[in-house]
Parts: structure tokens; sequence; C-alpha cells
């Protein structure tokens, strides 16, 4: 089997990032089901320490953090996230290094042998079940010490949750996915919490509600999880972590932008010190500073301009975003900032365009290649934009066109947009 034939192969089964669905439920996120599969594999899942991130804001950011400070203390760390921005490689990493197209395709050779004997295809599996259980498969193979996991979505039917970690971690619940996940903070919290297990210590990140972190604290003590709270047990005070043993550290300066990413590392390391190994803090904290993720308030140069890429897609993403620009440029509603902007259908477009208005941008409505992509209809019904054009490549060059040494060209608000950004950033001596 060659890599592309191994993605076809894929491709063939069911993928809800690229195909809608408007139910949630256990027929069509089925854990016993691939308990079933992952078990004609002898479990592999099972043979690899792990660690669990779920969350609506930060998950990804924290897994990074996580996997980073193992990274830099010796260990040899799987990481499995998703999407992907471009390549469906990157969702599989050991130590940085995404999975060789070469094991890629010999994984997949040995998944679809079992799969088409077994005729397991028929019973409704999908491409997310196949390449997370590819990942345990790679994992396992080249003896990983750790593997991050993020889940994919919600957390208690994700794929991801037949695994037994070291230590679950749920960061920051929002409005998110609620045509699946629930129209409130209680039902969200309540998917997230399916992560919590049975006698497995479990991180809780800031929440914005009080009633979402006394939710999941009542959960952790019915299943007996040690739980460690922000705010009670570690926190963020300015620019300095508080462990849950008092010891402070910091200043700490990320190179991620934004405040929140304070509360994400010190998430990230509390979850590491809870594996009770040896590790060197002065290490943790260099991979927390230096760690950095494509498409967070990612910020360029070309051609004299400042660009700025953000795949935040929800009204608080938007709201974190514009307060760095405002701390990070002297001025800024003052400036000449191109705004292209792209979301995906059903978010809530309204808020998240009222509250840019806010800011003088010269908005520039652009469609993405995703099937999730809103349309520039969809968007003109809100707000009418300083220009639109159908594809990004040519809602870049206007931007480029009528912008000056020094401005400001933002691309923002979706993470499919990415794939995108990728490819006219490559016309400009760039990529992502």
């Amino acid at each position: 089997m060659t890599y592309q034939e191994a993605i076809d192969y894929l491709n063939s089964f069911i993928n809800y990032e690229k195909k809608r669905t408007k139910k949630y439920n256990s027929e069509l996120y089925n854990l016993e089901e691939f308990r079933n599969i992952a078990e004609k594999f002898d479990n592999p899942q099972n043979d690899i320490k792990t660690i669990h991130v779920a969350g609506s804001k930060g998950k990804g950011s924290t897994v990074e953090y996580i996997s980073n400070i193992l990274i830099e203390n010796g260990f040899k760390v799987g990481t499995f996230t998703s999407p992907h921005l471009y390549d469906v490689k990157e969702r599989i990493r050991i130590n940085k290094e995404q999975i060789n197209k070469s094991d890629f395709a010999k994984i997949t050779r040995k998944i679809s042998e079992t799969i088409d004997r077994e005729n397991i295809k028929k019973r409704y599996r999908t491409f997310f079940e196949l390449i997370t259980l590819m990942s345990f498969l790679y994992f396992k193979k080249n003896n990983v010490d750790y593997a991050v996991y993020e889940v994919g979505l919600g957390g208690r039917l994700d794929t991801t949750n037949i695994i037994k970690p070291e230590v679950s971690v749920i960061t920051l619940i929002d409005l998110e996915h609620t045509n699946l996940l629930g129209n409130t903070l209680k039902k969200i919290a309540y998917e997230k919490a399916g992560i919590i297990k049975e006698n497995i210590p479990v991180v809780i990140s800031k929440q914005k509600r009080k009633d979402v972190a006394n939710y999941f604290t009542k959960i952790s003590q019915r299943r007996k999880a040690l739980l460690f709270l922000y705010g009670r047990d570690f926190k963020v005070v300015k620019d300095r972590f508080i462990l849950e043993n008092g010891k402070q550290i910091g200043p700490i300066k990320l190179k991620m932008e934004g405040a929140h990413q304070l509360v994400n590392a010190v998430t990230a390391l509390q979850a590491t010190r809870v594996l009770n190994v040896d590790m060197d803090v002065n290490r943790s904290i260099s991979a927390l500073i230096n760690t950095k993720i494509k498409g967070r308030i990612d910020i360029r140069r070309i051609r004299k301009r400042i660009v700025i890429l953000d795949t935040g897609h929800t009204p608080e993403s938007i709201k974190v975003l514009f307060e760095v620009l405002q701390k990070k440029y002297e001025k800024f509603t003052s400036r000449n900032v191109f705004s292209i902007i792209s979301f995906s259908s059903g978010k809530k477009i309204k808020k998240m365009l009222e509250y840019e208005s806010r800011f003088n941008t010269r908005m520039i409505f652009t469609e993405n290649s995703s099937f999730r992509s809103a349309t520039i209809k969809e968007m003109e019904k809100f707000i009418s934009p300083f220009k639109s054009f159908k594809k990004l490549e040519k809602a870049f060059s206007f931007a480029m066109e009528k912008s000056r040494e020094n401005d400001i060209i933002l691309i923002h608000g979706s993470f499919y947009l990415m794939n995108d950004v990728n490819k006219v950033l490559g016309e400009y001596g760039e990529k992502l």
C-alpha cells in the first residue's frame, strides 16, 4: 500500500469533520464498537502511558505545552491532535516529528487487512477512529514514554476516551458545537466530564463560571479522582505561577501571545507535576516559554506589512485576539488594519462581527475551502464589508495592494482557513 492509497482508504470512511451530522449519540459515536476494534489489535492503547486533554478553549495549546515540557525533560513523547492544518500526518507526532509516509502506509495496511477481513467497515466506522487507532499502534511500536491525546469532540463519546490516562485535563469550557453537545454550559460540561475516570487524577483549568468548576469538583469526588483545581491548587497571578505546594515561579514571558496562554501553560505544568516523575522545573519553564503554535495569534512580517494569523473562531477568541492587539500595538484603533475574515457556518457570526466593528478594521470577507465555510452572503447579512472576495488569494492580494508599510493585515476566523493561508503564504516565500 502506498501513502496515497492509504489516504484514499481512510477517506473511504465516514468523516464527521467533512460531513455534517445533527446527531451526537452512542450509535454514531460508538465507543464499545471502537473498543472491539482496538481489542483485535491487542489493545495497544493500554500499553502506552497517556495524558488526556479536553476542553472548549485552550486544549490544543495545553496539549503542546504538556508535550514540550516532557520532551524538554528527556522523555520520548507522542502527541495526537486534530484537526490538521494541511497535512493529516500533523496529527500523529513523536518528539515533534510527524509520522512519515512509509509508517503511515504500513499501519494503514495493517488496519485495513483486519477491518476488511472482519467486515468491520459496514458497521459505521469513521476516519477519526482509524486515525486514532493508527496513533495507538505507532506510539506503541516506537515505545514512547508518554502520549498526549487531544479530544476530538466533546469527551464522553470521543474515540480517544478508551485510553486509561495517567492524568486527565479539562481546559476552559465555552459554548461550542451546541448543535451536538448541547446549548448550555452545563450540558457541555457534562460531555467534557466524561473523561474524568475512576481513581485517575484530574486537572481542571480556569472556568468562566463557578458553577462549572463546582460541577467538575462534584464529578471528581463521585469518581474518586484526585482533583487539582485552578484557583484553589494552582493559578496565575499577573505573570507568575503559583503551584499546589505554594511555590511561586516567574515572571513568565511566553512566546504565545495573550494572558489566556499563561493559564494554559500553568495548567499544563500542573498536569506534568501530577505524573510524579523527576523533572527539572527550569527545563519545564523553558519549554513553556519557547512553545509556539502555528496559527495562534501568529505574527509575521511580509513585505514590510505586519501579517497576523489566528484560528480563533468564537466570540471569546475574537475578544482575546483584539485585547492582545490593543496591548501590542500602540493606538491600534487608529491604525490601518485590513481584516480578512472567514468563519464557519453556524458560528455566532453576528456577535463576532459586531465586536470587531468597534475597532474600525477594514473588513474583507472571504470563504475558505472547507464545506463548513460560511458564505459571503451569510456574513453580509450582519455587516457591510470594506470588500468581499470569494477566494483568499484575491482578498490577500487586495490587502497587500491597498496597505502601506507597517500596516496590519489580519487573517482570522476559522481553523479551516489556515489550509488556504498556507498556499497564499507560499507565493510570498512564507509557510505555516
